[in-house]
């Protein structure tokens, strides 16, 4: 298992992994499902804040972050999500990414870290 910065190829992988919890929980703050193209974007939008784990070449999971709010008061505040493809749980993925993103967002001046539940 390593965990990586994700790309613009992980956009597809993500979707797949996203879009479940989207349409059948109520685990995201959302309705409206991930696309491709939107992922692509958000991945080239986040540099060293979006990463993958995967193992034999596939994508088990991700994490991002993106900023918690407008305005200067919250210009060190950021906001994450972690989803794993369901047969990925139990493994520590989760943890291996949430370290890769907490050092990367530390590095880049991030001093809050928020999780909407």
């Amino acid at each position: 298992m390593s965990v990586r910065a994700a790309g613009p190829e992980d956009a597809g992988a993500i979707a797949e992994i996203w879009n479940p919890y989207i349409r059948e929980t109520s685990v995201t703050f959302t309705t409206d499902e991930k696309t491709v193209a939107g992922l692509t974007v958000d991945i080239a939008a986040r540099p060293g804040a979006f990463f993958v784990a995967e193992d034999d070449g596939a994508v088990l999971g991700f994490a991002t972050a993106f900023p918690f709010r407008g305005g200067p008061g919250y210009r060190h505040t950021m906001e994450h999500t972690v989803q794993l493809a369901p047969d990925a749980a139990g493994r520590g993925l989760g943890r291996a990414l949430m370290t890769r993103l907490e050092a990367a967002l530390r590095e880049s001046g991030a001093h809050v870290l928020v999780s909407g539940v």
